[in-house]
């Protein structure tokens, strides 16, 4: 794929924590974010470093919009610059992803879109860390698959230190905690197929797939097959679907033996997302290389 196209890639997650580590990546130095934004410039044959353009600011916690600073960045990689790389929380849920996305695509042109986000496992196989990319998504029996030129990409990278798997995600309106729950959904896949779920890869393809524009998905495994999450998080959301911090502290003082639990998915979580960002890079150099 030409890294000299036109239009941006679109990186979109439900949570401000699922793109934590490449806000930081994407993120200007200080006196880039002091003065207007201007033209780079650089040597003929210098290889190219971080730049970026700054647009307007973004309300923290807001969804539908680019990251906290609005930025458009620049990966270096061998042998060219990759394109627009644009940064987007779409809130939890199908309904707030479709919204989200589709609000954000139409701002101009796009040429890719990558969902990224946490997921919990429905395969023995798969590990807490483990990353998954979708061949497949799977939801309420309509199945579509995601775009084979960036699939086939996905299955080039070469990602050292995490498991990666191939596999079909199943989009799901809850939080699906309960290893029971699990367990029967699990039961859905076919022999030997590697499966995960979550809650807004469903809405991505589907957004994607009406504008004509080639998606892929890729998760990271947060919870095993056999494990209950420590808490309902679904007793934690609010009217508009998000995860309230407050009602998780009220949770966890009604039953402190979740405590320790709570610790291990949140240093789950993290690790979770620095891989996330780790493939990510790995997978725009790829790409456009």
């Amino acid at each position: 794929m030409r890294a000299d196209l036109p239009g941006r890639i679109i990186i979109a997650a439900a949570m401000d924590q699922e793109l934590a580590p490449l806000k930081i990546a994407f993120r200007p130095s200080i006196i880039q974010q002091l003065l207007p934004p201007r033209p780079q410039k650089r040597d003929r044959g210098q290889r190219s470093g971080w730049t970026n353009s700054l647009e307007s600011p973004l309300t923290k916690g807001e969804t539908g919009e680019v990251t906290s600073k609005s930025i458009l960045s620049r990966l270096p990689f061998e042998g060219g610059t990759v394109p627009d790389v644009q940064l987007l929380k779409t809130g939890i849920g199908v309904a707030k992803a479709a919204e989200s996305l589709g609000r954000c695509l139409a701002q101009g042109r796009v040429r890719a879109v990558l969902g990224i986000g946490f997921a919990g496992g429905l395969s023995l196989e798969l590990q807490a860390g483990d990353l998954v990319v979708a061949r497949r998504i799977r939801r309420n029996g309509v199945t579509m698959s995601v775009s084979p030129n960036l699939l086939e990409v996905a299955e080039k990278v070469r990602f050292r230190g995490t498991p990666v798997h191939f596999g079909t995600f199943i989009t799901v309106d809850q939080i699906l905690g309960d290893s029971r729950a699990k367990g029967t959904l699990a039961a859905s896949l076919e022999n030997h197929e590697v499966g995960c779920v979550d809650m807004e890869s469903s809405a991505i393809g589907q957004v994607c797939s009406e504008r004509q524009i080639p998606f892929l998905i890729a998760r990271c495994v947060t919870d095993k097959v056999g494990e209950d999450l420590p808490i309902d998080f679904n007793h934690c959301r609010k009217s508009d679907g998000e995860i309230e911090t407050r009602k998780i502290l009220l949770s966890a003082l009604r039953h402190p033996s979740a405590l320790a639990g709570l610790w291990g998915l949140r240093n789950r979580s993290r690790q979770c997302a620095e891989n996330l960002a780790d493939f990510v890079k790995e997978f725009l150099c790829a790409a456009f290389a």
